[in-house]
């Protein structure tokens, strides 16, 4: 396997573990909607998106947002906004 493969196969890991924990944390909530905040900080991915030497921080919860719109276009999740909040579950 190449880099790009194992990197690939890497991301698609993680974004099965960002399932998982939408399906096990679903039944907290009375509509089955599970807060992307809640999932972000349970599984601490607010993750800063530039180097330490960047002028300005970037954005946070990029890596998130690239597992969600991966489970997106599998069609295993589907997402909702709210004002400003998202909310995630499993189809």
């Amino acid at each position: 396997m190449n880099s790009r493969d194992n990197i690939h196969h890497l991301l698609l890991s993680i974004s099965k573990e960002i399932f998982s924990y939408i399906k096990e944390h679903e039944n907290l909530y009375a509509d089955g909607w599970v807060p992307a905040s809640k999932i972000k900080q349970d599984l601490e991915l607010n993750l800063i998106c530039t180097p330490k030497s960047a002028n300005s921080a970037g954005g946070k919860g990029w890596l998130f947002g690239a597992m969600a719109r991966i489970l997106e276009d599998k069609e295993q999740i589907e997402m909702r906004k709210i004002r400003f909040r998202s909310y995630l579950r499993a189809k």
